[in-house]
């Protein structure tokens, strides 16, 4: 198998009508096996086959940022977390906020939506 969930790929296909995928990206998201590997991205409604895929690679001004960016901001940037301004990404941000939510159920429903179920009472 060529391609992994979570792999950053860019789309070559082009059906030389309506749709114009070329130069498109986005993350595998769910791979079928069906006599030959259909890959889901994050970005599509539709799957593609590995021969319309390539995985996208870092130009070497992105992979020198990258050596020099410490850690923790490094992993969070490798797998999505953040961009490359450490802005929290879309996905990042659900992910971090459903994460801090966790960590702190217990205070957030005491001191937030308690307050709040009792005003609608």
């Amino acid at each position: 198998m060529k391609f992994k969930i979570g792999d950053e790929v860019e789309v070559v296909w082009d059906d030389k009508g309506s749709f114009k995928y070329i130069g498109k990206t986005g993350k595998i998201s769910n791979i079928y096996d069906n006599d030959f590997y259909c890959y889901q991205l994050d970005c599509f409604s539709c799957a593609f086959c590995e021969k319309e895929l390539k995985l996208k690679t870092m130009n070497i001004k992105e992979q020198f940022t990258l050596s020099i960016i410490p850690e923790p901001q490094k992993s969070f940037r490798k797998v999505g977390i953040t961009n490359g301004d450490n802005i929290l990404t879309d996905e990042g941000l659900k992910v971090f906020s459903s994460w801090l939510l966790n960590k702190h159920a217990e205070e957030f429903k005491k001191d937030v939506v308690d307050d709040m179920v009792n005003e609608k009472k």
